[in-house]
């Protein structure tokens, strides 16, 4: 198996399981009526497994939790739809990494001892390291802001980390 040096390792399993947490993705609290009448408000509350998988870095359940953001990201009322195209891009350039590389998210838990699955490419995993990076990015960040604060106010629904 290819290996991986220990820090880019490190550096990836940690922007995979952290900076999307620190992002946005955490356990939701749905209540009051404005946030039953909304299909999106509906949509985000429904879909706390998968910012629940997210935040507690569960890499094999990323996949599905990466689709549940596409779908929000398609629903999104206009208030917030530009926000929500920010950071669907931003998933969507690591799934592009990803499947560059080689690698599925669930590949990525392995990644804590430095070794790579053989089909590995550590020249394309780097991609894979930027696109995460990405998340952290100020741009990210602050539609991820604008997201958070409109499904407080909007749907009555927190993101927040715990």
């Amino acid at each position: 198996m290819p290996q991986l040096h220990p820090h880019r390792t490190r550096l990836l399993a940690a922007a995979l399981a952290v900076a999307p947490a620190a992002a946005l993705l955490s356990s939701c609290g749905l209540g009051g009526a404005e946030a039953a009448e909304s299909p999106y408000c509906a949509a985000v509350a429904d879909a706390k497994p998968a910012f629940a998988s997210v935040q507690e870095g569960k890499a094999e359940k990323f996949d599905a939790a990466f689709a549940t953001f596409h779908e929000l990201a398609e629903q999104a009322p206009g208030d917030v739809a530009a926000d929500w195209k920010v950071f669907d891009a931003a998933v969507v350039d690591i799934e592009e990494a990803l499947d560059e590389a080689g690698l599925t998210f669930a590949d990525l838990a392995s990644l804590g001892s430095g070794e790579l699955p053989e089909q590995a490419d550590p020249a394309a995993l780097e991609k894979v390291v930027a696109a995460t990076q990405e998340l952290a990015s100020s741009e990210v960040m602050d539609a991820v802001t604008a997201i958070e604060v409109h499904a407080l106010d909007e749907c009555d629904v927190t993101l927040a980390v715990d």
